[in-house]
C-alpha cells in the first residue's frame, strides 16, 4: 500500500496541472477557437452556380480550418472522335482562419489551396471527354454571410449575383442561408443545414 502524504499529493496534482496544461498548448493551436465559430455548424456545404448552363463549384467548409471542393462545367454537344460531350473538372483542398466580425458576419481568410490533379489531364469516358482544369476556391479574404443578415446589407454584386442565379431575395428581406462572398467574385450559397 502506497501512502501519501500532503506534499507528495501536492506534487502530483502540480505535475498532472503542468502535463494538462502542456497537451492543451499543443492541441488547442489546431483547431480555431470555439468562440469564432460558435453559431456555426462543424460543416457547411455552399455552391457557386447559374441558374443557366451546367457549371458549379461547390465547397465544403469544416470549422475546425479546413475545406474541399470540387468543379464541373458540362459542355454537351462539344465533342470530337470519340466523344460527344467535354466535362471540365477539378478537386481542390486547402485550409482557412475564421473569426467573427459580428452576430451575422465571420471573416474567412482562404490560407493554402491545393488541387487533386494536374490541370490539362484529358481522358474519354463514357462517350464523354474529361478535361482537368485550374478551378479552384482562391486565397484571399472573404466573407460568411449568414441567416437573418438582412439583405440589403449584402454587397450588391452579390445580391444581385444570387437573385439572377439562385433566385433568392427577390421577395426576401432576411438572408434565409448563407453566402460567402469575395468582392470581384461569384458568391457561394449554403442553405440552412
Amino acid at each position: 500500500m502506497i501512502r501519501y502524504n500532503r506534499k507528495t499529493a501536492l506534487t502530483h496534482l502540480v505535475c498532472m496541472q503542468v502535463i494538462m496544461a502542456l497537451i492543451l498548448a499543443l492541441v488547442l493551436p489546431c483547431y480555431p477557437a470555439r468562440a469564432e465559430t460558435e453559431g456555426l455548424p462543424d460543416k457547411l456545404s455552399l455552391v457557386c452556380s447559374s441558374g443557366a448552363g451546367a457549371w458549379d463549384i461547390g465547397v465544403t467548409l469544416n470549422m475546425k480550418g479546413k475545406f474541399k471542393g470540387s468543379y464541373h462545367d458540362s459542355d454537351m454537344g462539344d465533342g470530337g472522335a470519340g466523344y460527344d460531350a467535354t466535362v471540365h473538372y477539378s478537386h481542390f483542398s486547402g485550409s482557412f482562419k475564421i473569426k467573427k466580425k459580428d452576430g451575422f458576419r465571420y471573416t474567412v481568410k482562404v490560407t493554402d489551396v491545393s488541387l487533386k490533379q494536374k490541370p490539362g489531364k484529358e481522358k474519354i469516358k463514357q462517350g464523354a471527354l474529361y478535361k482537368s482544369e485550374d478551378v479552384k476556391l482562391e486565397k484571399g479574404k472573404y466573407t460568411l454571410y449568414c441567416p437573418g443578415l438582412p439583405m440589403d446589407q449584402l454587397p450588391e454584386e452579390a445580391r444581385e449575383w444570387l437573385t439572377f442565379a439562385c433566385f433568392i431575395g427577390k421577395t426576401d428581406s432576411l438572408l434565409d442561408g448563407y453566402v460567402l462572398y469575395k468582392k470581384g467574385d461569384d458568391p457561394y450559397y449554403g442553405e440552412r443545414p
